[in-house]
């Protein structure tokens, strides 16, 4: 068993690779936004190919293979009759800051939030039904009114499904709520599949609307890592093969891996905090520990994190279904998001993103939690 060999052709591998053709090909929509940009790129996109009114010209054919992979009856979205996507080509403005609205004469409505790396919006100050974002944005379409009761007669429907699209994110109970008819989607399964679809129905003579949507499915290939060529996966295969003894061994430890890497930026920030603010800092729950291993090896995000004060309040720095936010003791309702990426994408279930990935190496481990002393800082 020689693992130092194995990272290293791997490694090797890798490079190689990074440096042929398909890894270099200039994609337009990678160069206009991050590859994750969920509003601009990802929900703009999606609502342009969904929309029957939109210029590619397809019509309601797009939208009738979303809702055929998506496998919605016609009892709770009848696609014959006129849809409205909004937002639209024409207007790009959200409704209520729901992310994709679908709604047809019948009153019948689908709600896609799209959520790559922001935190769900958990309001608990707001009216019973509208605490949680699904639910917030269900009762909002089902009932007519928003959290402060006013009534829109124009998106008041009387089906309501919602779609929680997202990379493989788990669907949170407390942005679920009391909504009804929900269900988490994901980007590598049927966003992928339902692209691949869409491809396969235009006619061959429309090479610029072809083009395009397969620029979009290479970056969802990207970003899910779904982006290896055959010879590749090949080559990876025979890696491992070479030395199963040492891939398995990685495989069946990199749970341990993520364990420590959780536990060292923990501890990590726990010093700094100490240092910055002079005072001692505590680990929380009292079972941290297995808090982190319920994280790591059951990819269920039990909440735990750092108490500390700062000033003359007492903070909190801690990791949910949400991610990593912070906020005062007293207050914990008011739960603050950390506005820079490289701290705002950290999920600990979620080892497979870039951003919570970099944790395990010490030079980004350190910049991650310089970036949040800077935040609190300010």
């Amino acid at each position: 068993m020689n693992i130092p060999k194995l990272l290293s052709d791997l490694s090797e591998l890798k490079n190689h690779y990074d440096r042929k053709e398909d890894r270099l090909n200039t994609n337009l929509f990678a160069l206009l936004h991050k590859i994750d940009e969920e509003v601009k790129l990802h929900s703009r996109f999606i609502s342009y190919l969904l929309s029957p009114k939109s210029s590619h010209g397809m019509r309601d054919q797009f939208l009738n293979q979303f809702l055929k992979i998506l496998n919605v009856p016609t009892q709770l979205f009848d696609s014959s009759l006129p849809c409205v996507i909004i937002p639209n080509e024409a207007n790009i403005i959200e409704y209520r800051e729901i992310d994709i609205l679908i709604k047809n004469t019948n009153k019948q409505a689908i709600i896609i939030e799209n959520k790559i790396n922001a935190s769900d919006s958990i309001h608990p100050d707001k009216p019973c039904g509208y605490r949680g974002q699904l639910e917030r944005y269900y009762n909002t379409i089902l009932t007519g009114k928003d959290a402060k009761g006013k009534y829109d007669p124009n998106h008041h429907c009387k089906d309501v499904s919602v779609f929680y699209l997202s990379n493989n994110k788990p669907l949170n109970p407390e942005t679920v709520g009391c909504a009804k008819n929900v269900r988490a989607i994901n980007y590598s399964a049927e966003i992928r599949n339902w692209l691949q679809n869409c491809i396969n129905i235009i006619p061959s003579d429309n090479y610029p609307l072809i083009y395009n949507i397969k620029q979009y499915l290479n970056l969802v290939n990207k970003m899910t890592y779904n982006d290896l060529s055959k010879n590749e996966k090949l080559e990876l295969k025979d890696y491992v093969a070479n030395d199963l003894q040492a891939s398995k061994y990685l495989v069946n430890n990199f749970k341990h891996v993520k364990w420590h890497a959780i536990d060292d930026f923990w501890m990590y920030l726990k010093g700094k905090l100490e240092n910055m603010t002079g005072k001692e800092v505590f680990l929380y729950p009292e079972g941290f520990a297995k808090a982190i291993t319920n994280t790591t090896h059951l990819n269920k995000p039990d909440v735990h994190g750092v108490t500390f004060w700062l000033n003359d309040s007492q903070c909190y720095i801690c990791h949910d279904a949400n991610g990593l936010t912070w906020g005062d003791v007293s207050n914990p309702e008011e739960n603050r998001p950390f506005q820079h990426q490289s701290v705002a994408g950290i999920r600990f279930d979620n080892f497979e993103l870039d951003s919570t990935f970099d944790v395990i190496n010490s030079q980004n481990k350190e910049q991650i939690v310089n970036q949040i002393l800077v935040e609190l800082q300010s």
